[in-house]
């Protein structure tokens, strides 16, 4: 379902890998998460476009028009988010074929959870 999306899964050890998708239809709709090294992770958003420096900073329940926002969806996933927690998102995540993900990620300083929600399938 990735490469329907042109996304590749970083090259470092990666925790707690969910995906929701179709299999019947890969280029319908995506949300990925994962947990790994703090510096993979970073790494990995910038290499898709993700400006760090600028997250938009949010809360669970504070709305911010994502998947992210939606009880069910996130139970749907699998996702549960720490109402105690700010967590950066970005909505400039992008692959090398045009897809463009929204992207969430923990405050951690040694490894972060990273969730991406699809917003657009590029052309391949």
């Amino acid at each position: 379902m990735t490469k329907a999306f042109g996304l590749d899964l970083p090259a470092c050890d990666l925790q707690g890998v969910g995906f929701h998708g179709s299999a019947k239809y890969p280029g319908e709709a995506l949300n990925l998460s994962f947990r790994a090294p703090k510096d993979c992770v970073d790494r990995f958003l910038a290499d898709h476009s993700v400006d760090l420096a600028r997250p938009v900073h949010w809360s669970p329940g504070q709305g911010a028009g994502t998947g992210f926002d939606s009880d069910t969806e996130t139970r749907t996933f699998g996702w549960s988010f720490d109402k105690n927690v700010t967590y950066d998102l970005f909505v400039d995540f992008t692959t090398s074929t045009g897809s463009r993900f929204s992207a969430l990620a923990d405050p951690g300083q040694t490894e972060r959870t990273v969730y991406l929600e699809a917003r657009h399938l590029g052309g391949s």
